[in-house]
């Protein structure tokens, strides 16, 4: 019977039984093809993970590398037993090397290490063995041993086995700094806790399971540190000290309270890491057990929002509008999937708009105030005490005519049309644009005054030459100070028509951007309202004071801030109609009562139309007339008793400012006959 060939060499055609006989022929007849011609059937490992120690050959397995030990007759069973662990050795060396503290001795084995204590350093590492019989007798144990020796053992590794399970723990101290983070933080003055080196003090405990309910624990200590000293500086809080304090904190105790008790319990006893605390460790403590805020609801910050928003249609009409990030609205096709909106605004708020939206309506928007990059869009009104009053809130990723124009018409089913006297806000036309279309046009259009600074000084450096700069400025500052309507024009005619080649870009800028938009919407006339209500417009949209001064990590964070200033603010407005609370313009007020007192009663002249007073430091004549005799307002000095709105003076202090100034006291004390406002109530609104 013929037998079967199984091989063919394809390149002579000769036939072979069998694979083996086939590479035979390959390698001695077509040694150049052999692994084209005959390829052997499995695949060679491409690292070699056995080396010979003494002639130095590399074997991929085991077997071969056994047989090859065995041809070299000084070979002995411990040498064979250190070749086998070379791959364990490798994978060490993989490993961050161990760093004696006292010197640069480097090795990844802590048995190396411990030996060099010994040898170079004379340290000899006391240990012990201990048995143990629960978890709960190991833990007592290891919080009495970090105790008494100012350390604390923090866990290194876990090994799981069918019968033990293996847990190491190493001094905190031990391993190397590693700076976190962008690297803009400094370290302490102290330095770090890592002491750059390996510290041998450690705990190794081993759990043996005896049965199914019963373990038996063996521990071993080594109880010696090197490399540093067990300084209560170095430690941090227990998990139970921060559980106490927190629950103390939880309670609603003063921080100064806490940390008095805390400095009185400090005796000629052992001094313990508690004594040390800080402000800085409570509040780093009421944020980690997030006692600061009740408003996270979960912790997914858009959840938490979420929850917010469904809790607060449930409990009153706050919400005008919300789209969280991820939804499409058909009825809103303007609105993209990424967006987010929500728009705030509760009864009160909605009444106080309605009560004093048409005199004066402010917009800004805050940048920079959370970690999504959304910006806090503020609507606010001036009220009968000239404080302003945050009247309707929108978060939003976008700030265009668009959603702008969602925010007024959710207003504006809210409360109706809002027609003021005056809009102010910064000099985008986002605000101005999406507000005539939905509200209408209001009398005057305002630019708050920080903002035109703001764009006066971004915009300087146009002008070539530092003391150019200076000089222009301050004819800028000037214009925007002058009180008189005509010198004004003049002023500012002369300030356009500047030929010096050195303001050339600054003057057109000024004409193209600023000049020409401004005139033609009429807001430069009168200067007076520029300053009216800077500050109250500037200062209602921050709200870090409600955060401790921080920036907004979480939205619902924000959000609770801000709910938080609406209701401090009614607050602070229901005392002041209830008890007569002092408003800052009430102070003003009382100051400048007392200032007039230093004026030269001699010095007011009656003229036709008024009274002149001439200036304490400059040449200029100021005027008196008298403005509004009969008004309900209650910003009234009980001295005089007239109110803000009765006169006008051409001073700074009255024309800008909008103060009650000193020569008004003076004009209201020298001619008392000209009171008689009727209407005024002084006792009931000055008490």
């Amino acid at each position: 019977m013929e037998t079967l060939k199984k091989s063919v060499c394809s390149k002579c055609g000769l036939s072979f039984s069998n694979l083996c006989n086939l590479r035979r022929h390959v390698k001695k007849i077509h040694p150049e093809n052999i692994d084209v011609l005959a390829p052997t059937k499995y695949k060679k490992p491409e690292n070699f993970l056995f080396s010979c120690s003494i002639c130095k050959k590399n074997f991929s397995y085991k077997k071969n590398f056994t047989c090859h030990m065995k041809t070299h007759q000084k070979v002995n069973d411990k040498d064979i037993d250190e070749i086998k662990s070379q791959r364990e050795t490798e994978n060490l060396m993989q490993r961050k090397s161990r760093k004696c503290p006292l010197c640069s001795f480097t090795n990844v084995l802590k048995k190396k290490l411990l030996q060099h204590f010994k040898v170079c350093h004379q340290i000899e590492i006391s240990s012990q063995q201990i048995e143990m019989l629960s978890l709960q007798e190991f833990n007592e144990w290891k919080k009495s041993v970090e105790s008494n020796s100012n350390s604390k053992f923090v866990i290194e590794n876990n090994e799981n086995y069918k019968e033990k399970k293996i847990t190491s723990y190493v001094c905190h101290r031990s391993g190397n700094y590693i700076p976190e983070g962008k690297h803009l933080r400094h370290l302490k003055i102290g330095g770090s806790n890592k002491i750059n080196g390996y510290c041998p003090a450690g705990i190794k405990k081993i759990e043996y399971l005896v049965n199914e309910k019963e373990k038996k624990i063996e521990v071993l200590y080594n109880e010696t540190h090197v490399g540093h000293q067990n300084e209560i500086e170095s430690l941090t809080l227990t998990k139970e000290e921060r559980q106490i304090l927190a629950t103390e904190i939880a309670s609603k105790i003063p921080f100064d309270s806490i940390l008095d008790e805390i400095y009185d319990s400090v005796s000629n006893n052992k001094l313990k890491r508690t004594h040390l605390a800080m402000k800085k460790d409570l509040f780093n403590i009421e944020q980690c057990f997030n006692l600061s805020h009740s408003a996270v609801r979960h912790s997914n910050d858009a959840v938490s929002v979420d929850a917010f928003v469904h809790q607060m249609r449930t409990d009153g009409d706050v919400i005008l509008f919300y789209k969280p990030q991820g939804e499409i609205l058909e009825y809103k096709p303007q609105l993209k999937k990424e967006d987010f909106i929500l728009i705030l605004m509760n009864t009160a708020q909605a009444h106080l708009l309605t009560k004093y939206g048409s005199d004066c309506i402010c917009l800004d928007s805050t940048h920079g105030l959370n970690n999504y990059d959304f910006e806090l869009s503020t609507l606010l009104v001036l009220d009968d005490m000239r404080e302003g009053f945050p009247a309707a809130y929108m978060i939003c990723n976008r700030s265009d005519s668009e959603v702008f124009k969602l925010f007024f018409l959710e207003i504006k089913k809210k409360v109706g049309t809002i027609t003021p006297i005056i809009f102010m806000s910064d000099l985008a036309n986002s605000f101005y644009n999406a507000w005539i279309s939905i509200m209408g046009i209001p009398v005057k259009r305002l630019f708050c005054t920080w903002h035109i600074d703001r764009a006066w000084r971004k915009n300087l450096p146009l002008i070539k030459g530092k003391e150019n700069q200076v000089i222009i400025y301050k004819q800028l500052r000037v214009l925007l100070q002058e009180r008189d309507a005509t010198k004004f024009e003049i002023m500012i005619k002369n300030f356009t028509e500047n030929t010096n080649s050195h303001f050339k870009d600054f003057i057109a800028y000024f004409r193209k951007k600023l000049y020409k938009q401004q005139v033609a919407m009429g807001i430069l006339l009168p200067a007076s309202c520029r300053y009216q209500h800077k500050y109250a417009f500037r200062k209602i949209t921050s709200y870090n004071a409600y955060l401790k001064g921080k920036k907004v990590k979480r939205l619902d964070k924000g959000i609770d801030a801000l709910m938080k200033l609406t209701r401090n603010k009614l607050i602070n407005r229901l005392i002041t109609m209830k008890k007569g609370k002092i408003s800052s313009k009430l102070q003003n007020i009382r100051q400048r009562h007392k200032n007039f007192e230093k004026l030269d009663p001699t010095l007011l002249v009656p003229v036709q139309d008024g009274w002149e007073v001439p200036s304490a430091s400059t040449f200029e004549i100021y005027k008196i007339q008298e403005n509004l005799k009969f008004c309900d307002c209650k910003l009234i000095c009980s001295e005089c008793s007239i109110c803000i709105h009765r006169y006008y003076c051409s001073c700074l202090d009255s024309s800008i400012k909008f103060n009650m100034c000193k020569h008004i006291h003076l004009v209201a004390q020298k001619f008392p006959e000209t009171q008689g406002n009727s209407n005024i109530d002084v006792e009931k609104t000055t008490q």
